[in-house]
């Protein structure tokens, strides 16, 4: 929660209550996909609050998936999923833009 409060206070503030369960969330995502170490699942959580809470599964964040589906060999996964996500960041629609239109999100 510090670091999301640190880099992200504006969406901090939107989600509130919710800023816990956002960062679980975030947290069973990024191992679902092999991320384990802390700084991997926090870079994790800053894909997510730039791109949106299921960028993993937005169609819209194409450049993500091949990597985040293992689709792409050789390591390290991370540093070439950050990288592309810096390189996309003017694409960036924050974190609630994959729930939008859903409700609860």
């Amino acid at each position: 929660m510090a670091h999301a409060q640190r880099y992200f206070p504006d969406v901090c503030t939107l989600l509130d209550r919710e800023l816990q369960t956002a960062i679980q969330h975030s947290v069973e995502r990024a191992r679902s996909y092999g991320f384990a170490a802390e700084r991997e699942v926090c870079k994790y959580l800053n894909l997510q609050f730039r791109f949106g809470r299921d960028f993993d599964l937005d169609p819209t964040c194409a450049w993500a998936l091949p990597l985040l589906k293992g689709a792409l060999p050789g390591p390290p996964k991370m540093g070439r999923l950050y990288s592309l996500g810096l390189e996309h960041e003017a694409e960036a629609r924050g974190y609630f833009a994959s729930t939008r239109g859903r409700a609860h999100g």
